[in-house]
């Protein structure tokens, strides 16, 4: 008798609310960390929402493929990986961000 469930796929909307919401979280993270200039230049930015719909559309593929825990881990360490060379206190930022991403997780009732 197996004792784990069976993984629940989510919905492309649910998906796209997730990504939301982790894209502000990771934002305002983030912003608390950058020197001034970056913080600007951040805002000034797109917010990667502009994606055309091909896109999106492949982007959610690849995110039910890995699975959406998974997405959230490699895109937080590939985020932290960019901004280590810019920020003086790299630790404690990431720290924050583990932290901020197992929030996430468990509001949204995700593995991995």
């Amino acid at each position: 008798m197996p004792f784990w469930r069976k993984r629940t796929e989510l919905e492309p909307k649910d998906i796209e609310q997730i990504i939301n919401e982790y894209s502000a979280v990771v934002k305002d993270t983030i912003g608390r960390y950058l020197p001034r200039r970056a913080r600007r230049a951040m805002s000034r930015g797109k917010s990667g929402l502009g994606l055309s719909p091909g896109k999106k559309n492949e982007e959610i593929a690849q995110i039910r493929k890995m699975g959406m825990g998974a997405w959230l881990d490699q895109t937080t360490q590939d985020t932290l990986k960019e901004l280590s060379p810019i920020l003086m206190d790299s630790p404690s930022l990431e720290s924050e961000l583990m932290t901020k991403l197992k929030e996430l997780k468990k509001k949204w009732n995700l593995r991995g």
